[in-house]
């Protein structure tokens, strides 16, 4: 695995802060496989892509935070991510049922039609 703590004017790391940046360190971390993530890190110079943004996105998302992935890619280093960073609203305790399962009005096929379907009878 790869450390990488983005250095600061004298060479020294300079670790991710507590919040917005440690959750989004540590997505950076897991998403991309490397051991830290500094404030200073670059996401698509760490490794990072568009296939990655959106799981750096929705690992955010399930911490509270929203970041897009068009952030995650357009940010130049982890601290100014953490900045657009907003706080994610909750997510729905049930999701809506699709329109088909409630209502018996939008069945275009009975069972016996599905049946003959599936066994290869028109």
């Amino acid at each position: 695995m790869t450390s990488a703590f983005g250095p600061d004017d004298d060479g020294a790391l300079e670790p991710p802060q507590p919040t917005a940046e440690g959750v989004l360190a540590a997505a950076f971390a897991e998403v991309l496989g490397v051991e830290s993530v500094g404030s200073r890190d670059n996401f698509v110079e760490l490794g990072g892509d568009s296939l990655r943004a959106m799981s750096v996105s929705a690992f955010a998302r399930r911490r509270g935070l929203a970041v897009t992935a068009h952030q995650v890619l357009s940010s130049e280093t982890l601290a100014e991510l953490a900045e657009l960073a907003q706080v994610a609203p909750p997510a729905q305790a049930t999701p809506a049922a699709a329109p088909a399962a409630t209502d018996p009005s939008l069945r275009t096929r009975d069972d016996e039609t599905i049946s003959r379907l599936l066994n290869g009878i028109r």
